[in-house]
């Protein structure tokens, strides 16, 4: 985890789904084996979060249909 780009570190500060995804996908060291098209209405290749989230789709791990709200907040367990 890098942070953010002024450098700060934010550790209590409540993540995204689309910030979450790219922590995720940079923790995966491996290629998937084929690239699959990003079909979230709400993620765009223009959008700085795209090539993580199309890592992840691309594993498996995202469902990759509808909305991905990459602006909502993740829940997590203290």
């Amino acid at each position: 985890i890098s942070g953010y780009n002024d450098g700060s570190f934010k550790p209590n500060k409540k993540i995204t789904r689309a910030e979450f995804a790219t922590m995720l996908a940079k923790s995966i060291k491996k290629e998937a084996s084929s690239i699959v098209d990003v079909n979230y209405e709400d993620v765009k290749p223009k959008d700085w979060y795209y090539a993580p989230v199309r890592k992840l789709v691309s594993f498996g791990i995202l469902d990759n249909k509808g909305k991905f709200y990459p602006n909502k907040l993740i829940t997590r367990e203290l």
